[in-house]
């Protein structure tokens, strides 16, 4: 009978560690569907799930690029490019710039808190040096339709981003493009509007 009542009471034992092991892997199991709902963004409008985290690669790679190794490798590729633009080696110089304009693709419509705003100040400031560096390559090599065409996306932006200083360049830039191009009434109107915004121009 003794040997019974320990094997019943080991029993016992044995039961209640299953149930607390049983009853603990339910917790750990409601703790990470917890976490995983709130690291869920898609419940709202206005937040994207990449909002600040890795986002997919432009260039179709599917590489995963966070907001701030998209920054550096941006500003990396704008100082080579600068570098090259230096140097007069224009093809290096456009391709760098527009690699960097490629890593700031995904982050161009993100608007604070879908991005921190340090990171969108950065990116602001990055896309339009990189965007007008372009430009001034594309000039000294002549291709006026695609100076304007970029000025033209530059201008946007910075009107977009209440940028005065930068748009008095992208509007002078597009003048000489369009001078060059024998467009005579449409350098004049960028020449007049950049006037406007900086007199002692």
């Amino acid at each position: 009978m003794e040997g019974e009542n320990d094997k019943k009471q080991e029993k016992g034992v044995d039961v209640d560690v299953e149930a607390m092991l049983k009853e603990a892997n339910e917790k750990a199991k409601a703790e990470v569907a917890h976490k995983e709902d709130a690291n869920d963004y898609s419940r709202f409008d206005d937040i994207s799930s990449d909002s600040d985290d890795e986002i997919s690669d432009s260039d179709g790679s599917g590489e995963k690029i966070s907001v701030d190794e998209r920054l550096i490798r941006a500003e990396s590729c704008k100082s080579s490019g600068n570098s090259s633009f230096k140097e007069k080696e224009n093809q290096e110089a456009l391709k760098m710039y527009n690699k960097g304009l490629d890593f700031l693709k995904p982050l161009e419509k993100m608007k604070v808190p879908n991005i921190l705003e340090g990171h969108a100040t950065k990116r602001n400031e990055l896309f339009s040096s990189l965007i007008l560096n372009k430009v001034a390559v594309l000039n000294r090599e002549e291709k006026w339709k695609e100076s304007i065409e970029s000025s033209n996306n530059a201008i946007q932006f910075l009107r977009e981003n209440d940028n005065p200083k930068q748009l008095v360049k992208a509007l002078f830039r597009r003048g000489v493009a369009y001078k060059s191009k024998g467009d005579l009434e449409e350098s004049k109107k960028d020449l007049v509007e950049l006037l406007k915004l900086d007199p002692k121009k």
